[in-house]
Order: C-alpha cells, then sequence, then structure tokens
C-alpha cells in the first residue's frame, strides 16, 4: 500500500464519523443486490465480499440464504460498524458471517482455488493506486471462484456530471470530496473498463463468459466460470 491509498482511503475510513459510516451502510445499488439474488441454491455455497465496509452486501447474502458469508476489509473501523450491525441484527452472530481484516491484494494466499462460490468487491479496486494491482486482485478473484465474480468500478461520467461543464474526463486517478475528505478513486471511461476486463480475462486459462454493463456512474462485470 502506497502513501496516496493510505492517505486517502484507509485513513479516510477508519477516522470516519457517524454520519459518514451510515451513509456507506445505506448505500446498497439494485445491480449488486440483484446479483445476489439471482444466485441458485444459495444456502449450499460460499459468498465473499471483498472490500465488504460495514457489511451491508453480506446481510443482503444471509437474507437470501447463503450457507457461509466471508467479509473482507482492510479497515478496522468499517469491521468495528459491521460487528455492531451483527449484534443487533436478530438470527445472526459470528458463526454465521465472518469478518477479516487484510489487505484485499492478499486473497490469493487466504483462498485455495474455486474454494469460493460467489465474490463480490463493489466500488474498491478502483481504490487502488497501481494498475498491476487492479489487476492482479481480479485475478486473483477468478482463480478462487468456483462459479462467478461481480466487480464495480467508478465512471468518469460520476466527475462530468459533477463538474458539469460539458469537458470530457480520461481514465486516470483522482480525489473524490465525500463528506468534507478527499478520497482516492481510479476512474475509467467505458472504453478503458472494457479494455482492462478484457485484458484480465485473456491472461487466465479458465472458459469464462463475461458480461459488461454500466449503470449510472458506475462499470460493472460479471464473469462466469463455465
Amino acid at each position: 500500500m502506497n502513501s496516496t491509498e493510505k492517505n486517502h482511503v484507509l485513513d479516510q475510513y477508519n477516522t470516519s464519523n457517524n454520519r459518514t459510516i451510515q451513509r456507506l451502510s445505506r448505500a446498497r445499488w439494485r445491480d449488486v443486490i440483484d446479483f445476489i439474488q439471482n444466485t441458485q441454491n444459495s444456502e449450499q455455497k460460499i459468498f465473499l465480499d471483498v472490500g465488504c465496509g460495514t457489511g451491508r452486501y453480506c446481510f443482503e447474502a444471509h437474507t437470501h440464504g447463503f450457507g457461509k458469508i466471508i467479509g473482507l476489509d482492510n479497515s478496522e473501523k468499517m469491521l468495528e460498524a459491521f460487528a455492531d450491525k451483527i449484534t443487533n441484527t436478530d438470527g445472526i452472530n459470528d458463526t454465521v458471517i465472518n469478518r477479516i481484516c487484510t489487505d484485499i491484494r492478499n486473497i490469493k494466499n487466504m483462498f485455495d482455488p474455486e474454494s469460493i462460490d460467489v465474490i463480490i468487491s463493489v466500488a474498491v479496486i478502483p481504490h487502488l493506486f497501481d494498475a498491476e494491482s487492479r489487476k492482479q486482485v481480479l485475478v486473483d478473484m477468478i482463480n478462487i471462484s468456483r462459479e462467478k465474480v461481480l466487480i464495480s468500478g467508478w465512471s468518469t461520467t460520476y466527475l462530468e456530471r459533477k463538474r458539469n461543464d460539458g469537458v470530457k474526463v480520461n481514465s486516470g486517478d483522482y480525489m473524490i470530496t465525500f463528506e468534507d475528505k478527499e478520497w482516492y478513486y481510479y476512474l475509467q471511461t467505458e472504453t478503458d473498463f472494457i479494455e482492462y476486463i478484457e485484458d484480465v480475462v485473456s491472461s487466465i486459462n479458465y472458459n469464462l463468459s463475461v458480461q459488461i454493463f454500466m449503470d449510472r456512474e458506475n462499470h460493472y462485470a460479471i464473469i462466469n466460470k463455465k
């Protein structure tokens, strides 16, 4: 982790106040929920959220009946909020949802190949500063998945709409203001996001099918193992 990630990602999450945590917890994207709910025979499957934050999608996976749920994040503050939600939710405890505090780059050393059925990573890879990490983490997620992976990234259209000056934004490193803090994100055009996914998929020796789509300011890729 370089200084940009530490100062403008990890430290920002770890120093978040209750208002920020509540806003992050309430943000639940319909496309991600649909992806979780469309999983068949979920009660027999393992669900992993890479960069789970306060666990918003882990709770959705529990509601849908996944047999085992794992939330992974490197922010102790977010995982503490996650733990508080578990304590205050009937029918859920640490044996139902397992939380792990670690850098997402470590997943290749934590899980065996094809040991996790369904994996999601929502607006997390854009927090990684270097291109190699952004590629390798997705490669690792595909390698440890048995069935399918969903990732989302931030589109340059987010910044274009925010600036509203008619100027096109190129893919690159940006600081985004949220709750009076500067957060690092790597934003991509639709073309560059497609090229990123194609580059990852072509580097892996699996028979894969890929669905790519965009919803407002978010790029999505669903990668299925055949």
